[in-house]
């Protein structure tokens, strides 16, 4: 196949799955991360990267104090083994800011973007156990490195029709829990937070 600059365009903006992370380093030591993770997962679409890479980016920006600081990464991955699939992650690691407040609306502004652009005039069906469950066990492996077979299920509230709080437990004792919701039926906003040994222990 021979790529035109606009058939090129139309392959790399294509993504069955999109997802965004923020991550947030230590105040205190900016080689370790925290264990709070923002995420947003959105289906398959004719994305445009570089509309996705600048509102992204724009979030490493939000005014809080002093100067910026932020590493903006993206993954790419692409398969072509009789269909075409690919999958895209961009990743944003923040220092200087604190969770919540400035950074946490303009993060769930970038939700219903991204919902703005996937929604039909319908909404999608309502958030389910077994997808939330799925979900969440899919953000854990991908944002941390775990198997999904390191991790076992503590509990499912299901808040109809579009939240869920979804607890894990892994091999090695820590506890991921995360709450989401489904944004405008189309998109899955997740906020993860992973407790160690340690930590549960004390409280």
């Amino acid at each position: 196949m021979e790529w035109t600059a606009e058939s090129w365009r139309a392959y790399r903006n294509y993504a069955d799955e999109v997802m965004v992370q923020v991550r947030f380093l230590d105040e205190t030591d900016q080689d370790k991360e925290l264990d709070a993770t923002w995420v947003i997962l959105a289906h398959g679409a004719n994305w445009d990267q570089d509309w996705l890479l600048q509102r992204v980016e724009a979030l490493g920006r939000v005014p809080e104090s002093g100067e910026p600081r932020f590493i903006l990464q993206t993954r790419e991955n692409r398969l072509s083994w009789g269909a075409e699939t690919a999958s895209l992650q961009i990743i944003l690691t923040v220092g200087g800011m604190v969770l919540g407040s400035a950074l946490e609306v303009a993060f769930d502004r970038l939700a219903d973007s991204l919902a703005a652009r996937l929604m039909d005039g319908a909404g999608g069906e309502p958030l389910n156990e077994q997808e939330a469950v799925a979900r969440t066990r899919w953000i854990i492996v991908q944002r941390f490195g775990l198997k999904d077979e390191d991790l076992r299920l503590l509990s499912v509230e299901i808040e109809p029709p579009d939240k869920a709080c979804i607890v894990l437990v892994a091999h090695d004792g820590c506890i991921y829990e995360t709450d989401l919701r489904r944004q405008d039926g189309v998109v899955l906003v997740g906020r993860v937070k992973r407790t160690w040994p340690s930590q549960s222990d004390a409280e």
